[in-house]
């Protein structure tokens, strides 16, 4: 096994760890702490990451984790596993099954300057949806799969497909987020707004979404699903701003109306 095999292997054994959990802790009873007025956190986001670092941990000790309750990234280590041990909390504290694990693995040494790479350039990643019973992954140069089945971006573009975005928890964003639905107007078949960018990203890379529109991501809300949607074949474009990165993720069939619209 090489080592990008290992890495992806451990991504996915910690990500089955976290999922293995969520799912039999959907019924518990969780804290809650309020982050901001839309957002929260809960006791299964704390007891998932410490799965997800305990597995990490173990395979490879000393190496760097970046995840959005822990300390933020000194720019030290060689090797970053970025994570997101709940994306979608929101929903999985209200018993959606629109949530999922997020366990990203960069190497630093091949960073760019690209919003996207600026982490080093991206391994091994896994996404994996317990109550939807799928596991994403991709591996550099080797492309993105869901179990045996390797995944491609849709060709189509937005006026036969699916548009996911979100309106964001900042005032500006959601301003912005309307403009933008309002220029896309009737052009898209559909549109959809799901609370978890990850899994968006994941059902584009699949061809299930034409794209997935959104901004003020942080690191762990893309890092394994843009890695998905490139080894897919998709377009990704990313902006880095004072709340994070705004972006657009695409087959190439939508990729051109969704950057038209995207001023």
């Amino acid at each position: 096994m090489t080592d990008p095999e290992r890495r992806l292997h451990t991504a996915k054994e910690a990500a089955g760890h976290a999922a293995e959990y969520l799912k039999n802790a959907l019924w518990s009873e969780h804290e809650v702490t309020l982050k901001g007025t839309y957002d929260l956190s809960l006791t299964a986001d704390r007891e998932a990451g410490d799965l997800i670092r305990a597995t990490l941990s173990r395979s490879f000790p000393g190496e760097g984790i970046l995840e959005e309750d822990g300390p933020p990234d000194d720019g030290q280590a060689e090797w970053l596993w970025i994570v997101d041990p709940l994306d979608g909390t929101v929903n999985y504290h209200h018993r959606l099954p629109w949530f999922c694990v997020s366990v990203a693995c960069y190497h630093r040494t091949a960073a760019s300057t690209h919003p996207l790479w600026r982490y080093g350039r991206p391994v091994a990643s896994v996404v994996a949806a317990p109550l939807l019973g799928q596991v994403f992954s991709a591996l550099d140069g080797q492309g993105a799969w869901c179990g045996a089945r390797r995944l491609h971006v849709s060709e189509e573009g937005l006026a036969r497909g699916i548009l996911s975005h979100s309106r964001g928890s900042r005032s500006d964003d959601q301003h912005y987020m309307r403009g933008f639905l309002e220029r896309i107007g009737s052009s898209a078949r559909k549109t959809r707004s799901h609370g978890a960018a990850a899994l968006d990203l994941a059902y584009v890379a699949q061809g299930s979404l034409v794209g997935h529109a959104q901004r003020s991501l942080q690191p762990w809300d893309v890092a394994a699903g843009a890695h998905l949607v490139l080894e897919a074949g998709g377009h990704y474009h990313s902006v880095s701003a004072e709340g994070g990165d705004h972006v657009l993720a695409a087959g190439r069939g939508a990729f051109p109306s969704l950057v038209e619209a995207w001023t």
